[in-house]
C-alpha cells in the first residue's frame, strides 16, 4: 500500500492563498505521504498560481521533499449532447494525457459524466449518459496508448456510479489503458442515490483497480441536504471500511496508490489522516505480507 494525497485536501487552503504548492509538498511528506497526486490546471486552477513556471518546478520540487507524481488528475464530463462541447471535452483530455506522461506519471484520473440529479446544468440520465461517455473514451483512447498513459475512471457524477455500471464499461474495451481510480468513499456518497458497499464494489472491480480515494464520511444530520459530511480518517466516527479495504489491497498486491482525498474546509485533519493510513499500512502488511507494498 503506497500512499498519496490529492490536493483537493488542501483545496480550501488553496483557494484561499494560505497555501502554495511547495508548502503542500511539504505538509503531506511530514505527514508520511509517499507520493501526491496533480490536478490539471484546465479543470483546478486554485491549485496553480504561474502554470508554467509551476509545471517545470513541480517534479523537482515534489522530488525534494520524496513524494513521486502518483496520478494526474483532469475533471472531464463526457455526458454533453452538444457535439462542440463534446469535441472540446475530447480534447482536454487528451491534453491532460500527454500532461500526465510530461509529469512522469502513467495514471490520469478521468471521470465519466454527471447525471442530472447530481449536476443541475445536466439533463442526462443513466444510458443516454453512459453511451456517451464509452464514446469519450473510444475517442481519447489511442491517444492514452500513444502515451503509455492508464486512463483510470472514477465513480463520480453517477455516471458512472455503481460497480455494475464501471464494470460495463470495462468490459466495452479490456485494454491495459483503461483502469478504475475506485473511491471507496463515493459509493456512500450524496451523489449517488442508490448507496453500495465498497468491499462488494471492489470485489467486482478489483481487476480493474489502478487507483484508489481514500477519505471517509460521517453521517450528517437528518434535516441536512447531503447524507454525508466530511471527517478525519480513523477517528471512530466514520462510515466507511477504509480498514477492510487496506486488507483487502494488500491481499489482492494492489501495485498501486491510496491517495487522501479529505474534503473538509480546512487543512484540519490532512496530517492525521495520512498517519492513519500509514498505520493501515503497517497492519494490512503484517497481516499479508506482500513484500512489494511495503
Amino acid at each position: 500500500m503506497k500512499i498519496s494525497c490529492t490536493p483537493i485536501s488542501a483545496k480550501g487552503a488553496f483557494a484561499k492563498g494560505e497555501i502554495k504548492q511547495e508548502e503542500y509538498f511539504e505538509l503531506i511528506a511530514q505527514a508520511g505521504a509517499d507520493g501526491t497526486d496533480i490536478m490539471d490546471p484546465n479543470y483546478y486552477g486554485w491549485f496553480w498560481r504561474d502554470v508554467e513556471k509551476e509545471k517545470r518546478a513541480l517534479k523537482d520540487a515534489a522530488a525534494k521533499r520524496g513524494l513521486v507524481i502518483a496520478a494526474y488528475a483532469t475533471g472531464n464530463h463526457f455526458s454533453i449532447r452538444d457535439e462542440e462541447k463534446f469535441r472540446h471535452q475530447v480534447e482536454l483530455v487528451k491534453t491532460a494525457i500527454r500532461d500526465a506522461a510530461e509529469m512522469g506519471t502513467n495514471v490520469l484520473r478521468i471521470f465519466g459524466g454527471y447525471h442530472r440529479d447530481v449536476a443541475t446544468s445536466s439533463d442526462m440520465d443513466y444510458a443516454e449518459g453512459l453511451a456517451l461517455v464509452i464514446k469519450g473514451i473510444e475517442q481519447v483512447l489511442p491517444e492514452a496508448q500513444k502515451y503509455n498513459v492508464c486512463l483510470a475512471l472514477e465513480n463520480h457524477g453517477r455516471l458512472p456510479g455503481l460497480s455494475a455500471e464501471i464494470l460495463y464499461i470495462m468490459k466495452q474495451f479490456d485494454v491495459p489503458e483503461l483502469g478504475v481510480c475506485m473511491d471507496v468513499a463515493n459509493f456512500y456518497a450524496h451523489n449517488m442515490n442508490e448507496t453500495e458497499d465498497a468491499l462488494h464494489a471492489y470485489s467486482v472491480l478489483k481487476k480493474y483497480v489502478k487507483h484508489v480515494h481514500y477519505k471517509d464520511w460521517k453521517r450528517a444530520p437528518l434535516d441536512a441536504p447531503k447524507r454525508v459530511t466530511p471527517c478525519v480518517c480513523g477517528k471512530g466516527d466514520g462510515i466507511v471500511p477504509l480498514r477492510q479495504m487496506a486488507y483487502l489491497l494488500e491481499e489482492n498486491n494492489f501495485a498501486g496508490f491510496c491517495s487522501l482525498e479529505y474534503e473538509a474546509s480546512s487543512l484540519d485533519g490532512v496530517s492525521e489522516s495520512i498517519a492513519y493510513m500509514k498505520s493501515l499500512k503497517e497492519s494490512a502488511a503484517l497481516l499479508y505480507g506482500k513484500k512489494g507494498n511495503k
